[in-house]
């Protein structure tokens, strides 16, 4: 029987969504309230946040370069990237903690905990987050199935976005009245970190590689350095990057600049959960139809049918921008 190809079942689809969900509880904290409590709970300097932040993502190019290579040299009997999952999902919960419960000490002691921490979650993140995008390709060469896991990992991944971006807050302000603020977030994404670590488990449990090496069309091996420089001079390759850029700049603009809009100008934090919603719902809405429009007018036009409806819904909201709250 050809399992290569097969049609994937729903408990398999949900089980690989499960990864993305724990994913971005780490996503959708860093980019909606990291940057916020490490300058107005834990008081550093936004500046020094943002310059450790730049060092951290150019430290994890290199990560991320190393993952790869350690996946393409992974070989046990749960296959090359799976494996990874169980590895590091404990790992993974650890960091998700790690980065919110700043120590009460001096300020310098904290900004190396900070540098740690943020290096330490970014690191973690890769090795277990790439081996994950990279399951799919290995679980089926069907393409229509290898879209509706990805379609399973979006949905998976908003409604984790939406839970943590809505969630966290009242969480955070329940706790806060019999342990204190600080304790409060350390204690919340202390849950959610083991949340996150069981997540991935059940993405582990509930998955499956197909594709192995003997089934694998055999590829002449060629240096680290050559493959570099043939994906340098790819021209799809540097477009690529430039929409990833500009989507990874968008998302993370949205997420980081509604929450401190909510506190300086609305003067209701508890607003970041409202703006938030407001536009995750409609993604998770999405997801239920898109499927369809993938397989009738493919991934490319798509893909720019959603930006434009993103460019004009953000054009109608520009007469707004002015109002005073």
């Amino acid at each position: 029987m050809d399992t290569i190809g097969k049609k994937l079942g729903l408990k398999e689809k949900m089980a690989y969504g499960c990864g993305d969900a724990a994913s971005n509880i780490i996503w959708a904290s860093t980019g909606t309230f990291l940057m916020f409590y490490y300058t107005d709970v834990v008081n550093i300097n936004a500046a020094t946040i943002g310059v450790i932040f730049l060092i951290a993502r150019v430290i994890n190019a290199v990560v991320a370069l190393l993952t790869g290579w350690l996946i393409d040299n992974t070989h046990s009997k749960y296959g090359k990237a799976r494996p990874w999952l169980l590895w590091f999902a404990v790992p993974f919960g650890i960091v998700t903690f790690a980065i919110f419960a700043v120590p009460d000490v001096a300020k310098l002691y904290q900004i190396i905990y900070v540098f740690i921490a943020y290096n330490a979650m970014m690191s973690v993140y890769s090795l277990i987050n790439i081996p994950y995008g990279s399951m799919a390709t290995m679980m089926t060469k069907d393409q229509y199935q290898r879209t509706l896991l990805n379609i399973f990992r979006q949905l998976f991944a908003q409604i984790a976005s939406l839970l943590v971006t809505a969630g966290t807050l009242p969480l955070i302000n329940f706790m806060t009245e019999y342990v204190g603020e600080k304790k409060a977030w350390s204690i919340v994404y202390g849950i959610f970190g083991v949340i996150a670590a069981i997540l991935f488990f059940l993405c582990f449990a509930g998955c499956k590689e197909r594709i192995h090496e003997n089934e694998e069309t055999k590829t002449e091996k060629i240096r680290v350095v050559d493959g570099v420089k043939a994906v340098l001079k790819n021209k799809y390759w540097h477009m690529l990057m430039v929409i990833s850029i500009c989507i990874n700049i968008f998302f993370q603009a949205i997420s980081t600049v509604n929450t401190y809009y909510s506190k300086a100008v609305l003067h209701n934090s508890s607003m970041i959960s409202i703006l938030n919603t407001a536009y995750i719902v409609p993604a998770i809405a999405t997801f239920f139809f898109v499927h369809l429009v993938v397989k009738k007018y493919g991934k490319g036009k798509t893909t720019m049918f959603g930006w434009m409806i993103i460019c004009v819904s953000y054009v109608i909201l520009l007469p707004f921008s002015t109002i005073k709250v």
